[in-house]
């Protein structure tokens, strides 16, 4: 056991908050990305439901 990690040791806490940090990070900008695709597909569904609308109002 002489290679696991101490978790009094400061680097060891300081590497864990910088692993940690860089985790929320990564799964933030992820999130951003997912979030701006659907967006776009939500765009293109009200246009069509706006069209749509205006055909059906016509008849």
């Amino acid at each position: 056991m002489e290679s696991a990690a101490n978790p009094m040791d400061p680097v060891e806490k300081l590497n864990g908050l910088t692993a940690g940090f860089q985790g929320a990070f990564t799964l933030g900008v992820i999130f951003i990305i997912v979030a701006l695709v659907v967006s776009f597909f939500l765009k293109g569904q009200k246009k069509k439901v706006k069209a749509a609308q205006l055909i059906y109002n016509e008849n």
